[in-house]
């Protein structure tokens, strides 16, 4: 879906990098893998407001930090301040000012499960995909 979500779209790729590491998947293990697999690359990880808010309740978050940029897309009910734990750091932190998007993964599949249109709000052809495929349906 993210390929279909993609399609047209320059400068964008989707990946499926993170399915060929080690389980479980944490964030610093693929930010890891990918700094070694693309050394002159500089990866931003992009998170929304709501894992901004718990950032330091992830793994090695501090490891992150340390090595990567992150952009924060706010969100509905999201507190954007900085959590007391990363005080101490220097961080390369961007508030990503776009027009707020209210619009959540749970939102549509609650909309498919009730046979509501999700156009609009998802790729039409992702949205053409969870169609024909009966995903999400009760």
């Amino acid at each position: 879906m993210a390929r279909l979500a993609l399609e047209g779209e320059e400068g964008l790729v989707a990946s499926d990098y993170e399915f060929h590491l080690e389980k479980p998947s944490f964030s610093y293990r693929t930010l890891r893998h990918l700094r070694e697999d693309f050394p002159d690359t500089e990866f931003t990880l992009l998170i929304g407001g709501d894992n901004w808010a718990a950032f330091d309740k992830w793994a090695e978050y501090r490891e992150i930090l340390l090595h990567h940029p992150v952009a924060v897309y706010p969100r509905n009910g999201s507190s954007l301040t900085m959590p007391k734990a990363l005080d101490d750091i220097d961080l390369r932190l961007t508030i990503v000012r776009q027009p707020l998007l209210d619009i959540s993964s749970t939102e549509i599949r609650r909309r498919v499960r009730e046979g509501l249109d999700i156009k609009g709000l998802i790729a039409p052809a992702v949205a053409d995909y969870i169609c024909r495929n009966g995903l999400y349906s009760v």
